[in-house]
């Protein structure tokens, strides 16, 4: 396992920056493994885990084995089950703490790297992954130019395809909870939004998962690399061309 440590700046970064919004979680390990035992509290947590688990692996087995992963955020390490067959794998985390935890279980993979870096701004060259994944952060974001930040950051260092979730406005329990007046923490886009800054970030929506968001807030996207678009305004339909 190579390890690739740089320190998080605790200040000095705009408030909008993912230093910022991210960087807010315990700064030990003991608080790391605590969080990483979060998705075991509920029945909830524990579906979303495993959907979110089926989804990357699936994601994997259509696009690799022989392929280079970038997992950003990585947390804890808890996609290493998936990805650890991966050619080449990349966990990146900004949360010092996370990534010690990740780094724990990669002992001996020699094919495992690991970055404690920005998402926006990796070390990676341009065209250097197959395969950028991304899991449970954009809903973190307040504004599309912290989602821009991260999606330009996948597009640059990809040179084949990006899946990542986000928290879809097009749901029943987002709806509801905004009926009600109920305090919504975190942030959710429609999914023809969310298409749209995929084009402006330089990415093409090829299909996505659940087809309808009946319920449940998470919503994955599959993309590939795209040239700038001819018409901003199409619906978010449009979007979904053929896989190449």
């Amino acid at each position: 396992m190579k390890a690739t440590p740089t320190p998080l700046p605790a200040a000095g970064h705009p408030a909008d920056s993912p230093h910022q919004v991210l960087g807010a979680h315990g700064q030990t390990v003991a608080a790391a493994q605590k969080y990483e035992g979060k998705r075991e509290k509920s029945r909830r947590m524990r579906n979303l885990h495993a959907k979110e688990l089926s989804f990357s692996r699936r994601a994997f087995e259509r696009f690799g084995p022989d392929i280079h992963v970038l997992d950003s955020p990585c947390g804890t390490g808890r996609f290493l089950p998936v990805f650890s067959g991966a050619k080449q794998l990349t966990l990146v985390d900004l949360a010092t703490n996370m990534l010690e935890v990740a780094r724990s279980k990669t002992e001996g993979m020699g094919h495992v790297t690991t970055l404690n870096e920005d998402i926006g701004d990796l070390s990676l060259a341009d065209d250097s992954v197959d395969l950028a994944h991304c899991m449970r952060l954009l809903h973190h974001f307040e504004t599309d130019k912290m989602r821009l930040h991260v999606l330009k950051g996948l597009a640059r260092v990809t040179r084949g395809r990006v899946v990542f979730s986000f928290y879809t406005s097009d749901c029943l329990r987002y709806k509801w909870r905004k009926l009600r007046g109920t305090n919504i923490r975190c942030h959710y886009v429609s999914k023809a939004h969310m298409a749209e800054l995929c084009e402006r970030a330089g990415l093409r929506v090829i299909d996505h998962e659940p087809k309808v968001n009946l319920y449940e807030q998470q919503c994955f996207f599959i993309c590939v690399k795209s040239r700038p678009p001819r018409n901003r305004n199409r619906p978010f339909a449009a979007h979904r061309a053929r896989d190449c």
